[in-house]
């Protein structure tokens, strides 16, 4: 199949809501000052004994977007739906049939699917259940509502990977630009946390063994046609569409799949062929950032960089100690913290920025983004 040379999408903007608080201002200094917001153990009803959680600070949906349309929502949507929100705020939006989704998810809201699975077994007859409760538990509702709220009438995508998820949903919003699809797309992920998860993944066995504790956010970027830079597939950006601060070029999204057995490897691969798309050597990457913590308990993707870049020390970027594990949206949050912190570190335009994330069930990636 022959390859066609696009420009690479912009990442003009992007939004965090997260255990440091609503906004990029509240991710940015979190993150700057180190300061802890796992809460202690007991401070949280509902979770495995022992059990830290980072939670979004005060949220409630109601009393953060409003009464209207929030009577049924449930956290993952409310989570989703602010941050698209500080993005559609921001304003120079193209027409909204213009104007893409794509959000990355694990299964959706765990809670609502298992609330409503409770009330159908609970009640007296199995249909007596709140209804506006039933959409919650759709895995597309969250992006849907996203969509719904401010008039976005583009593609509407949900991408379940896994831990893979926020890297699913760049690749997908490259896609949709490259093929005139859309002019500017909304891509991340979010991860709720909820009393039906962290039983789930206790009685999985995840939060055993130095588990780093459960947390929760969205981190949503926009995306938009670029100018420069090439990328795979499709055909160039709308060249009437306004210009815009770029941030950093999306240059490179790879994926590879494993058995459980060669997670390593998968990695490795992903690294080295989004590395080689993006025709850059090691000593042009100034960040490495992996989908999990550098605290562990799983440190797969922090030894492949580590290999992979022995001799040029590129920067650690590590929030996730800080907040948490965030499932679906680590790789953003990780991306996000690559954005934040190249705002006050000097030097680092032009230079690149590695991102990985790995899944359990089979699936790696990498993305790789160069500042601007």
């Amino acid at each position: 199949m022959s390859r066609v040379s696009v420009p690479a999408p912009v990442i003009s903007a992007w939004a965090a809501v997260s255990p440091f608080g609503i906004g990029v201002g509240d991710f940015a200094a979190g993150l700057r000052s180190g300061r802890p917001v796992l809460s202690a153990p007991g401070d949280v009803d509902g979770v495995p004994p022992g059990q830290s959680v980072g939670m979004v600070p005060d949220f409630v949906q109601r009393d953060v977007l409003g009464r209207r349309g929030t009577r049924g929502m449930d956290r993952l949507t409310g989570l989703a739906v602010v941050a698209a929100g500080h993005l559609v705020g921001a304003g120079d939006l193209p027409p909204g049939e213009r104007v893409a989704v794509v959000l990355g998810t694990t299964t959706g809201s765990q809670q609502s699917m298992s609330d409503i699975t409770r009330d159908t077994l609970i009640h007296e007859k199995p249909f007596y259940i709140e209804t506006a409760h039933i959409p919650n538990a759709i895995m597309n509702s969250s992006a849907g509502q996203c969509a719904m709220r401010y008039g976005l009438r583009g593609p509407n995508a949900t991408v379940a990977a896994g831990r893979t998820s926020t890297l699913s949903a760049l690749m997908y919003a490259r896609r949709l630009l490259a093929a005139d699809r859309a002019r500017t797309v909304l891509c991340g992920a979010a991860e709720e946390f909820s009393s039906a998860r962290a039983w789930w993944e206790w009685r999985a066995g995840s939060l055993t063994n130095g588990a780093p504790p459960l947390g929760e956010g969205c981190v949503l970027l926009r995306l938009d046609a670029g100018s420069g830079g090439a990328v795979a597939d499709g055909a160039s950006g709308d060249p009437a569409a306004p210009v815009r601060a770029e941030l950093a070029r999306l240059v490179a999204v790879e994926f590879a799949t494993h058995d459980g057995r060669s997670p390593a490897q998968a990695v490795e691969l992903c690294v080295r062929r989004a590395l080689d798309r993006a025709g850059i050597l090691g000593e042009d990457v100034w960040a490495i950032a992996a989908g999990t913590s550098t605290q562990g308990p799983d440190t797969t993707e922090w030894e492949v960089l580590d290999k992979l870049f022995a001799g040029h020390q590129p920067y650690r970027v590590d929030c996730l100690a800080a907040v948490g594990d965030t499932g679906a949206a680590c790789a953003g949050f990780q991306l996000a913290a690559v954005l934040a912190e190249a705002t006050w570190t000097s030097g680092v335009q032009g230079r690149h920025a590695v991102i990985t994330a790995l899944d359990s069930d089979g699936s790696a990636g990498c993305a790789v983004v160069q500042l601007c």
